[in-house]
């Protein structure tokens, strides 16, 4: 039996004491990402999240594609296969109007934009270490996709404060 370090709070059903919890109850979905914790922080940590991510670093990863099409489909009520069906097919497409060189606007999160980036030619230039004149070579142009976040994304930002953290 596992001990843990303090009773477990912020349960609808009040603090959970040590009895209460038994390790082999409960399987931990990613082991790597709490390798650094003893068996009974992880248990305090899955139940009591907020209490851990405060004082501990925990460091938050990007959404998959596959929880992605999780919550489109819990969202819209669809199964995971058509969620599926439906993001591969929007990735299609805004890639076909970013080949045809198109402005994606996507919802009001998003709007991606095809750039050309025009050559630059040579010119003079001086090395800052030595003082000496030097040639910067040209480049070439160059085409760039350009995300912008829109309204509602920006509104959906957090706080800076909670970024920070």
């Amino acid at each position: 039996m596992y001990e843990l370090e303090a009773p477990v709070e912020r349960l609808e059903d009040g603090p959970v004491e040590r009895g209460d919890l038994l390790a082999e109850a409960f399987e931990v979905v990613h082991p790597a990402q709490f390798a650094r914790f003893p068996t009974a922080s992880v248990l305090s940590l899955r139940l009591n999240p907020q209490r851990y991510r405060k004082n501990q670093e925990v460091s938050a990863m990007p959404m998959t594609q596959t929880q992605l099409a999780d919550a489109v489909a819990e969202k819209a009520g669809l199964s995971r296969a058509d969620a599926k069906k439906a993001l591969t097919a929007l990735e299609e497409v805004i890639l076909s109007e970013i080949g045809n060189a198109e402005k994606v606007k996507i919802g009001g999160v998003v709007q991606l934009d095809v750039r050309v980036r025009p050559a630059s030619a040579e010119r003079p230039g001086r090395n800052p270490a030595t003082g000496e004149e030097i040639t910067i070579s040209a480049k070439p142009a160059s085409v760039a996709v350009k995300a912008r976040p829109l309204a509602k994304a920006k509104a959906a930002a957090p706080p800076l404060s909670r970024v920070q953290k």
